[in-house]
């Protein structure tokens, strides 16, 4: 069984580019980087995590989660006498995560991008921000977008709503999503590393 990992997927972030919002980048970054850290101590399950997973077409996710990871190697060719069912490909399943401190809209929207290849979408936010989304509840539920309300300084997460896992919204995105994750997070080499950390490429 695969052990919990973080790996950021990312050279660079080209949003740093702007310095104003150098500020605001930096209050989400450590945000974002509470937010992992409660989330893997807390994640009752195995799985491997991403910082910042570019696709194109859907945007940047902050952080992504990906389980139920076969033990054949995403990138080989499968045998033929291996059932469909137990491919990689089917059996994966994706978590992508948007973190905002302030702007839910904007968080809401680029979450959405992200059920485009993901089983589950989620937009992350302090608990001020979570509370004034939370009044527009509906449209999370009429988008299939999760809200969750996380305090950085107590680490105490709240679940204000949670999609349930479906398949993404577009199978061809959420092939390349797959590939590129075989790729980058190398799932098919055992793991010689902690069974938590965090890896820069």
């Amino acid at each position: 069984m695969r052990t919990q990992r973080t790996i950021r997927l990312t050279q660079a972030d080209p949003r740093r580019n702007l310095p104003v919002e150098t500020r605001i980048k930096r209050g989400e970054s450590l945000f974002a980087s509470a937010f992992r850290s409660a989330f893997i101590k807390a994640a009752g399950q195995q799985g491997t995590g991403g910082i910042e997973f570019a696709l194109d077409g859907f945007g940047i996710a902050d952080f992504i989660w990906i389980t139920q990871i076969s033990d054949h190697c995403l990138n080989r060719p499968e045998p033929l006498k291996t059932p469909a069912k137990s491919r990689p490909n089917d059996s994966a399943r994706i978590i992508a995560f948007e973190m905002k401190i302030k702007d839910w809209r904007k968080g809401l929207s680029q979450a959405y991008r992200y059920a485009y290849f993901a089983n589950q979408s989620i937009l992350v936010l302090p608990p001020r921000a979570a509370t004034l989304a939370r009044s527009q509840l509906h449209l999370f539920r009429d988008l299939g977008i999760g809200l969750w309300s996380f305090d950085a300084s107590s680490a105490r997460l709240q679940k204000l709503h949670t999609p349930r896992s479906s398949r993404p919204k577009n199978q061809n995105a959420r092939k390349r999503a797959i590939e590129i994750l075989g790729r980058r997070l190398k799932l098919c080499e055992p793991l010689k590393e902690p069974s938590s950390f965090v890896k820069s490429l």
